[in-house]
């Protein structure tokens, strides 16, 4: 997309904890060319089986990209896919003066492919995440200075369907989503228990060889039934793997924030950068069972405590969280005349 390429440079929030973010809104946007945004979509349909192709199209895309990126008023906002990771490699090669901003980078980089990702990835401006410890964790991994990532905060994805009808609350907990799941602690962690869960997955490989305790409800839920169930629990629970470099479970636990419900999340990486523990949600280590049955347990009998962490949650999502606050402080990094050239 093109955007004009002044501004100055952003709040130094970007340089703190989460945590530290001020209520009131610092960040705004100053900088765009007359209003005028373009996007570059891509809107292909990859065939199931075809690798081949499938790589064939990614280096089209890639290659259009590089091409935009060579107008130095020309800023990219790139989701770090392998067509976006393939513009910034053919850039490291052929330097253009355009500026590239990476984000969602969820790639974990295989030993054999370390490499071809950290020359991607420094050829980029800056790699946008959403917590220090992810940033910490990646720069580690790719051998990259710490400065290369800046830390934004990410959103409620939910909070696009303000005024949406919602159902009364439901007795029942609600746990949810594919990437990075660790539904073997969580089942281990309810097994025996007489409270109802609800666990929705689109993916087999998320639940494969698990033993589904009798308690527990599986199902596949997409949108808008997936946010309805979970603006309908009584509690949410996010359970995410342990020995991750990325972060992961971000939007989950801020929708239920958002919808007002008390979350539980099992996570070491971004959660505890946006959950005040037992102040506003709950974060246990992942993959521990036995602290998170006791946090589940205390929740669902303590219904008073729940109900004041889903209030403190809800507001600190929106003040902070939303899905408008989050494209003004990915537009201001972009348009930020101080954002790193590339190595």
């Amino acid at each position: 997309m093109q955007v004009s390429a002044g501004g100055s440079s952003p709040s130094e929030v970007y340089s703190h904890n989460i945590k530290e973010l001020p209520a009131d809104e610092k960040i705004k946007v100053t900088h765009i060319a007359n209003g005028h945004v373009e996007r570059f979509v891509r809107r292909i349909g990859h065939l199931p089986g075809m690798e081949a192709i499938r790589l064939l199209l990614d280096v089209q895309v890639a290659c259009r990209l590089w091409w935009h990126s060579r107008d130095s008023r020309s800023i990219g906002l790139l989701e770090a896919d392998r067509a976006a990771l393939i513009a910034c490699a053919l850039r490291s090669l052929i330097r253009t003066p355009g500026r590239i901003v990476l984000f969602g980078f969820y790639l974990i980089p295989a030993r054999a492919r370390t490499s071809i990702v950290r020359r991607a990835v420094r050829s980029a401006n800056v790699c946008v995440v959403w917590s220090r410890e992810q940033a910490r964790r990646y720069a580690c991994a790719l051998e990259l200075p710490q400065s290369h990532f800046v830390v934004v905060p990410y959103k409620a994805n939910h909070s696009k369907y303000v005024g949406e009808q919602t159902f009364d609350f439901g007795n029942y907990i609600f746990s949810g989503g594919n990437s990075e799941r660790d539904y073997g602690t969580l089942f281990e962690a309810v097994r025996g228990l007489t409270i109802p869960f609800v666990v929705s997955t689109t993916t087999r490989e998320s639940t494969r060889g698990l033993s589904i305790p009798e308690n527990v409800v599986l199902v596949g839920a997409e949108e808008p039934h997936f946010r309805r169930l979970m603006a309908a629990a009584r509690i949410v629970v996010v359970p995410l793997t342990t020995g991750r470099l990325r972060g992961a479970g971000e939007a989950s636990f801020l929708n239920a924030m958002w919808h007002g419900r008390p979350v539980i999340c099992g996570d070491d990486v971004s959660a505890p950068e946006y959950i005040d523990n037992w102040s506003d949600g709950v974060v246990v280590p992942p993959g521990d069972p036995v602290t998170l049955r006791k946090a589940i347990t205390t929740l669902w009998q303590d219904r008073r405590t729940a109900e004041a962490l889903g209030r403190a949650g809800c507001i600190k999502v929106k003040s902070l969280y939303t899905h408008e606050a989050f494209w003004k402080r990915m537009i201001e990094v972009a348009c930020w005349n101080n954002t790193p050239s590339p190595m």
